[in-house]
């Protein structure tokens, strides 16, 4: 049986502070996206570790207008080296309001093998405060 990250799981990681720098959430449907996003609002939330749902940083990550949540979606049929290109020089910006930055990548099984390693150098040491989250069907 695999490891399955439950909602309690998540919740426990951003109380602690202890939310890893890369995060995959495997599945079907828009379940992983909505999962994302709820970490994402978290983690950049300045009044509480698993979001206020008040201040301007959760409206705005609630809304899907936070300038520090980036979500990356392929380009036709595969992610393109140049998008994984553009994030690493991207990751490398301070956060424009919060304090750390979300990347989250969909459709992570679509990523190709020079993008994979295009990206792998960022995932295995990423900046302070930034998170990648892979949303993956597979």
């Amino acid at each position: 049986m695999q490891n399955q990250i439950t909602q309690n799981r998540i919740d426990a990681l951003l109380t602690a502070n202890h939310l890893p720098h890369t995060i995959i959430i495997e599945g079907d449907g828009d379940k992983k996206l909505a999962l994302a996003r709820y970490v994402a609002k978290a983690f950049l939330c300045d009044e509480n570790p698993l979001g206020c749902n008040t201040c301007k940083s959760c409206h705005l990550a609630e809304v899907g207008t936070h300038p520090d949540i980036t979500v990356i979606e392929p380009k036709g049929v595969n992610y393109s080296v140049e998008q994984f290109k553009e994030l690493t020089k991207e990751i490398m910006l301070a956060p424009f309001m919060a304090n750390g930055r979300v990347f989250i990548i969909s459709e992570a099984e679509k990523l190709t093998e020079k993008c994979q390693n295009t990206l792998l150098k960022t995932l295995e040491e990423p900046p302070k405060n930034v998170v990648f989250i892979l949303l993956s069907s597979n």
